[in-house]
């Protein structure tokens, strides 16, 4: 993945700051609601803040606390405008012990293969938490997943949005990945999938799409240290 603007940095950590432990979930719902693309131009952002995130925000808070959470957003980018350079991050915060009590937490930087037709949702994993921590490397065809690293920590299928790969071939090429999470398990592709990556005796745990993106979120942020 490429070096994101910093806007979109200063964006997850304003929302950090006013929603610990869900941001990462309301972000990505709201970039999932925006488009195949993560926002990048200064303009797009403003307009990504007052459209999908402002509806997220109000769905999850209600209209008072959306608000204030809005005005505080809007007054961090009036005083960004357009930054040239990065802007620091927060640091990572603790999360519920129940989620992560049998997951392995990850030092340094943290390794999944998406697969993925687009990679849009690659982009969307990368916007909600932090690129500079999470190597992404998109599966789409049969040469990408040839070239899947042999270190992984997670394997992220996007059932919604399926590269024309053979669910067996898949499999047998991920059978080295101790997780792999699901998303879109109620596409019905997904269940091909799931059934390759359990013969490949990978530990799969699915999301349904119409479901909110929380424990999937969490499952990812409770693995960075």
């Amino acid at each position: 993945m490429g070096t994101e603007p910093p806007v979109l940095a200063l964006l997850r950590e304003r929302l950090e700051r006013e929603l610990p432990g869900a941001s990462a979930a309301v972000l990505f719902e709201a970039l999932n609601a925006w488009g195949p693309r993560v926002p990048v131009a200064f303009v797009d952002v403003v307009a990504f803040v007052h459209g999908p995130l402002r509806q997220r925000l109000f769905a999850r808070l209600g209209a008072e606390r959306g608000r204030a959470v809005l005005r505080e957003i809007e007054r961090a980018l009036r005083l960004a405008e357009q930054p040239t350079r990065p802007i620091p991050r927060l640091d990572a915060r603790a999360f519920d012990e129940e989620t992560t009590t049998t997951l392995a937490r990850v030092e340094g930087a943290f390794d999944v293969a998406v697969v993925s037709r687009s990679g849009a949702l690659a982009e969307r994993i990368a916007a909600a938490l932090d690129p500079a921590r999470i190597a992404l490397a998109v599966v789409s065809s049969a040469l990408s997943l040839a070239r899947v690293p042999r270190r992984l920590h997670v394997v992220l299928v996007d059932a919604s949005d399926l590269p024309a790969l053979d669910p067996g071939d898949l499999g047998a090429a991920l059978a080295h990945a101790p997780l792999a999470l699901v998303w879109a398990c109620d596409a019905p592709p997904a269940a091909l999938v799931i059934a390759a990556l359990e013969r490949a005796c990978v530990r799969v745990m699915t999301f349904a799409q119409a479901e909110p993106p929380d424990p999937m979120i969490d499952v990812l942020r409770a693995r960075l240290r």
